[in-house]
């Protein structure tokens, strides 16, 4: 089990569910299922209908992201519940709009805001045009430059996940060509993400007034709980940083990696993936350090009892 203190991690999109967490964790569903109807009411109806196999969305960009976030949402509450506190939290990607909710900064419906308005802002400079983000596994950061420079204009390096995991923005066209040669050069994996969009990328650049100005519209609150930026790992204490941090965070690069030794070194030994899926857990089997990743399913094997009450309080 988690030793404290504890630090919650927020992904960003789902690509799959791999498991429907009411199977082992009792009471979920309650919370899911209430902003499952928030979110219906303040900004898509048809999300009501979400279910983990016949209608996932999967397929819809945007609505992936909002489920993303709700099912991350769902999950931070229900550890709360069950007395599984943060005494930091961070988000990778888009997971910083979970991450702002979790520490108190943004109402739940202020993040489904922020996220179609962000997405509806990048799509009016992406129009027409053919963008991607891939990863590769296996190779430095050096050998990857080096594959880059060869015939890349619009390929960015846009987060780097360990010493050997690395995650590219730019054309469509040219990252296909980079996982190739990735692949030539020996990556142990490569793989094309499925989103149209180069997220934390320079491309990007011109969301920055638009996305600020509707931010500016927003009531953020000081967090309630340091969230770590994964731009230049800051603490984030306050409602201006976290403003600037998520508008910053559409076109500017990103280093999860760098993030975990930070929360590592301020004495977080337990992290807990607050999300569908382990996508964050397996990815710290190559950071080094001695603190543990969980996800939500594993700190619930078996029900609930009285004897877990209490046990990760701050």
């Amino acid at each position: 089990m988690p030793e404290k203190p504890i630090a919650f991690i927020f992904p960003a999109f789902v690509t799959e569910y791999p498991e429907d967490p009411s199977s082992n964790l009792p009471g979920f569903v309650s919370y899911c299922n209430f902003f499952l109807q928030k979110a219906a009411t303040a900004i898509d109806p048809e999300l009501i209908d979400f279910n983990y196999n016949a209608k996932n969305f999967l397929g819809d960009e945007l609505r992936t992201q909002l489920m993303t976030y709700l099912l991350c949402c769902s999950y931070s509450e229900f550890l709360k519940e069950n007395n599984i506190v943060p005494s930091m939290c961070a988000g990778y990607s888009m997971g910083i709009y979970a991450a702002a909710y979790q520490a108190g900064s943004i109402s739940f419906e202020d993040g489904l805001f922020l996220i179609r308005n962000a997405f509806m802002e990048i799509s009016k400079f992406t129009a027409g045009k053919k963008y991607g983000m891939g990863t590769v596994l296996g190779l430095s950061r050096e050998d990857i430059i080096q594959i880059m420079d060869e015939d890349s204009e619009t390929i960015e390096i846009v987060n780097q996940n360990s010493p050997y995991s690395f995650i590219f923005s730019g054309s469509l066209e040219e990252i296909k060509k980079i996982l190739d040669k990735a692949r030539n050069e020996g990556a142990l994996n490569i793989r094309l993400l499925n989103v149209t969009i180069p997220y934390h990328s320079k491309l990007l650049e011109a969301t920055k007034e638009p996305f600020g100005a509707f931010i500016e519209s927003l009531s953020f609150k000081d967090p309630e709980i340091p969230i770590v930026s994964l731009i230049d790992q800051s603490v984030l204490k306050d409602s201006s940083a976290l403003e600037k941090e998520i508008v910053r965070n559409l076109y500017t690069n990103l280093n999860w990696y760098y993030t975990q030794l930070q929360l590592q070194s301020s004495g977080v030994r337990s992290f807990i993936e607050c999300g569908p899926g382990k996508t964050l857990v397996k990815n710290a089997k190559f950071v080094e350090g001695e603190s543990r990743f969980y996800s939500v399913s594993s700190l619930f094997d078996s029900n609930i009892t009285s004897s877990h009450q209490g046990l990760f309080e701050k």
